[in-house]
């Protein structure tokens, strides 16, 4: 099997995930939804049960990103290297080709649990549950691959996956009452369903409310001959039912005959006949004709391809916009893209990045951060660097942890998955704990090699042991959280450092910093990708803009005034509202990082104007400063070929008309 690397979008969405579920452990499922999602969380039918889903197109790779989601949920959810997963499919067809994928050795599914496991994961159907030895339950990861049918019994005393079974017995012989409780708490399974659309008698709500977890995999296929109409009626309960958004369905709803029935490998599916495209005009399409519309004027109905077609002449009013909203999206877009300068045929000017020289006849280098950062020596073995401010852990009888949930302190009984590497057991070594610090954060901190970061946990150890008096048993319990706060202070070490270090080299002018103009950053025809969810949606048309599309605008937001401003500009030939990707998009170094400038016009004169906008209340914070003086000193270098500007809604008095004039004179 080849090697699967996610793309952009996949890591994205794992990336949400992971977001999400280490917001939830601290704020609560609902607080944490609010404000990744910006509206309220829909708590029923799960309850108090986090769950969320993440919203793939068709043929995306859900199956692959469910594997990786396995580790992400694990460890910052459930805080464990041990979890227990139960994976739902929808028919045994597909639970035999699932079980097959995740056991095959080089399998990408498998490989992805193995990335985060190792080899000793174990895949098994529910009938082979009884045959994993007993020491591999919370040792090893273990993923048990179930159809949703095995829990579609209405008597639950009749559901054998509840049923007692002598074959357990040797899990439980020798445990005396404490040891019992303690099983009881063992983690709750993490649930991912395949297909769970699938589930139409609602037994895997009641089966998720007891689990922790469940990763929800959403489709919509359409399989009738008449797409549109079926389409059109999916979309109503998406939209109105569910409460998905227009424009995300409009994504998700697909033709089942022009994509494969699901995303296995070495799965064909071929087109079952063409399909019919009408053509884009101002013929919309519509499933269902209201008299009301029918006796709209400058409305006729036609029927092209045995498809219901309005062929509007007279004003589109909310009604009728209503219903032909994706249309006349569709068409405005087709319109945008005949009008904007990149499809015409013009060319924007080269936009130069930014060297510098170590001597000043040395040669001429990218600036980035990681430049500066290799003038930088961290001494990880300081008093400073050892510490861990944040870290406090406090334990009463080894049973009960103090937590954060919808931003109030709580507490509780520790639950099993915190306990000691082999439950309870005194034997952990401090040599142990730096090892499994070291496995756990050796790719999250590539800068320090094995020795580095071996010295450097042992350090920590030692002074959390001996210095504030933590116990060893209290911090391999607390290793997860340990493990992150290691990494923040290490990242908080670097900044520091580079932030001091860039001052220095950059700003003071210990290297020689001057515009590269052999390697600019080229606009080029085609070359702006812009997810749909991302795309400007607003009635202004933008007749200047570069590419037909704008990303991540707001229709009457500040930054959208500033736009208009730059649209409008009588010296402006044209701009594009900067990606906040490379290649794709303009950026300067800092010592954070990169900062990629909100706009970037070229006036009339062929010089090149970048802009950045800030709210009033933020141009005195400290790295907007830097951002402000990196910006100068890329322009002043420029020979009078570039100007930079960080505008804001007033300064002193000047609005953003007046600061763009005085910008672009």
């Amino acid at each position: 099997m080849t090697t699967l690397t996610l793309k952009s979008y996949q890591q994205a969405a794992l990336s949400a995930l992971r977001a999400f579920a280490r917001s939830a452990q601290l704020k609560g499922a609902a607080l944490a939804f609010g404000e990744a999602a910006g509206r309220p969380y829909n708590a029923d039918p799960f309850g108090q049960v986090p769950c969320i889903c993440l919203r793939i197109p068709t043929g995306g790779g859900k199956t692959l990103m469910a594997a990786h989601a396995v580790n992400v949920l694990a460890r910052e959810w459930r805080a464990t290297d041990a979890p227990v997963v139960v994976w739902l499919v929808p028919s045994d067809t597909i639970r035999s080709q699932t079980l097959k994928a995740l056991q095959t050795a080089g399998h990408p599914y498998r490989e992805a649990l193995e990335a985060s496991y190792g080899s000793g994961v174990r895949v098994c159907v529910l009938e082979d549950l009884a045959n994993i030895a007993p020491p591999d339950w919370g040792k090893r990861a273990v993923v048990v691959v179930a159809t949703i049918q095995s829990f579609r019994i209405d008597a639950l005393d009749k559901r054998n996956v509840y049923s007692f079974s002598e074959s357990f017995e040797r899990h439980f012989r020798a445990c005396d009452e404490h040891r019992l409780r303690v099983l009881h708490g063992l983690p709750d399974a993490l649930v991912t369903a395949d297909e769970a659309k699938n589930d139409k008698t609602g037994v895997l709500t009641g089966f998720i409310n007891q689990p922790r977890w469940s990763l929800a995999n959403w489709l919509a296929h359409v399989y009738e001959a008449k797409f549109s109409t079926a389409a059109h009626e999916l979309a109503d309960r998406l939209i109105n039912s569910m409460g998905f958004e227009a424009l995300d369905v409009a994504s998700m709803v697909v033709q089942q005959s022009s994509l494969p029935l699901f995303d296995l490998f070495n799965v064909s599916n071929e087109p079952l006949a063409p399909m019919n495209i009408a053509l884009v005009a101002t013929n919309f399409i519509a499933a269902r004709v209201s008299d009301e519309l029918r006796q709209a004027a400058g409305v006729e109905v036609t029927h092209i391809a045995g498809e219901q077609n309005l062929v509007v002449t007279g004003h589109i009013n909310l009604e009728m916009e209503a219903l032909l909203v994706a249309q006349v999206a569709q068409h405005n877009a087709l319109a945008a893209a005949q009008a904007a300068p990149a499809s015409r045929g013009e060319r924007f000017a080269p936009v130069p990045t930014l060297g510098y020289r170590s001597t000043p006849q040395g040669q001429l280098w990218p600036l980035e951060r990681e430049a500066v950062l290799e003038a930088v020596e961290l001494d990880l073995l300081s008093v400073d660097a050892i510490a861990l401010p944040g870290f406090q852990v406090v334990e009463q009888s080894n049973t009960f942890e103090i937590y954060l949930k919808d931003a109030k302190i709580n507490l509780r009984a520790a639950d099993a998955s915190q306990i000691a590497f082999d439950y309870g057991s005194t034997t952990i070594t401090a040599q142990d704990l730096v090892r499994w610090l070291d496995q756990s954060l050796f790719q999250k901190l590539p800068d320090l090699t094995q020795g580095q970061r071996s010295s450097y946990f042992a350090a920590v150890v030692g002074h959390l042991m001996h210095e504030r008096g933590v116990p060893l048993v209290t911090l391999a319990k607390a290793r997860f959280k340990l493990a992150q706060d290691i990494k923040a202070r290490v990242g908080d070490l670097k900044d520091k450092a580079a932030k001091a270090q860039f001052r220095q080299l950059v700003l003071e002018g210990e290297w020689t910093i001057e515009p590269d103009w052999t390697r600019p950053l080229l606009f080029e025809t085609n070359r702006y990708p812009v997810p749909a969810g991302s795309r400007y949606a607003g009635r202004y048309q933008f007749n200047k803009h570069f590419y037909p599309v704008l990303a991540d605008l707001k229709d009457g937001g500040e930054e959208f005034v500033c736009a208009q401003l730059l649209d409008n500009h009588a010296k402006v030939k044209h701009w594009v509202r900067n990606r906040v990707t490379e290649p794709c998009g303009f950026a300067l170094a800092t010592s954070r990082g990169r900062f990629f400038p909100d706009f970037v016009a070229e006036p009339r004169d062929g010089r090149v104007a970048v802009v950045e906008y800030k709210g009033a209340h933020l141009l005195n914070e400290p790295y907007e400063i830097e951002k402000r003086q990196i910006g100068e000193l890329w322009a002043s270098k420029s020979g009078g070929k570039c100007v930079f500007g960080q505008i804001a809604r007033d300064k002193n008095g000047v609005g953003v008309a007046g600061q763009l004039d005085a910008l672009l004179a």
